[in-house]
């Protein structure tokens, strides 16, 4: 017998184990967040990749442009929401009208001409 032990008086000594077999719950995990998929790309740095790409996200068409990361040094896709867009200059707030001020600038320049003295001949000695 395993579990019985005798001792130096002669005295056995039986060890009792109790086995549970009642299954130990795992504390619950809370839900992991869900991570939008990220959609099938063509390789950006593929000659023959195109330079925009439409896929469908939750049912919404979402279209990625090509554009060169010179961080990474390759080409990347991103969303066409997102492209810097080097042919709109930010909105600065600046009221001021060029044209106007080129006219105000093109009279102060007349009203010098008149009245600056005019260039007179040199008598020749």
């Amino acid at each position: 017998m395993a579990f019985v032990v005798a001792t130096e008086e002669g005295q056995e000594i039986i060890i009792l184990r109790y086995i549970r077999e009642e299954e130990t719950k795992k504390p619950e995990e809370p839900p992991k967040p869900e991570v939008p998929e990220e959609p099938q790309l063509p390789d950006p740095n593929d000659p023959d990749s195109p330079e925009t790409v439409t896929v469908e996200e939750d049912g919404v068409p979402k279209t990625y442009v090509k554009v060169w990361d010179p961080e990474e040094e390759e080409w990347v896709y991103i969303p066409e929401d997102e492209v810097p867009l080097a042919d709109q200059s930010p909105k600065t707030g600046d009221g001021s009208r060029t044209a106007l001020w080129a006219a105000l600038a093109a009279g102060s320049l007349c009203g010098l001409a008149m009245v600056l003295p005019a260039p007179q001949k040199r008598k020749d000695q």
